[in-house]
């Protein structure tokens, strides 16, 4: 889960569970509008979005972050973007498989 948020602030909770072994596959979290986060067998992942988003109170967007198999990961895009109160860009990372490639 995320440190700051009790379990009382969980609005949302889906996923698939591996039948096998009885453990989470895929779940989303959404904690009251203020952040997202999408998960793999334990660590981030979303392959066609971020996996992690975290938004300000006033709902626009603080930060996106790429993941893939739990690794920081955008081939051809950031994999980290930060955003100001306005949803101006103010930070970008490139990441490619866990390891930073800025540009």
């Amino acid at each position: 889960m995320c440190d700051y948020y009790n379990y009382v602030d969980l609005v949302t909770y889906a996923g698939l569970y591996n039948r096998r072994f009885h453990t989470p596959e895929y779940v989303i979290y959404k904690f009251k509008n203020r952040l997202k986060k999408y998960t793999l067998n334990g660590g981030y992942h979303n392959t066609n979005a971020p996996a992690y988003i975290k938004y300000y109170e006033n709902g626009s967007i603080y930060n996106e972050s790429y993941y893939l198999n739990g690794k920081v990961h955008n081939r051809n895009d950031p994999a980290i973007i930060q955003y100001n109160r306005n949803g101006e860009i103010i930070r970008k990372e490139y990441w490619v498989d866990g390891e930073n490639k800025q540009k």
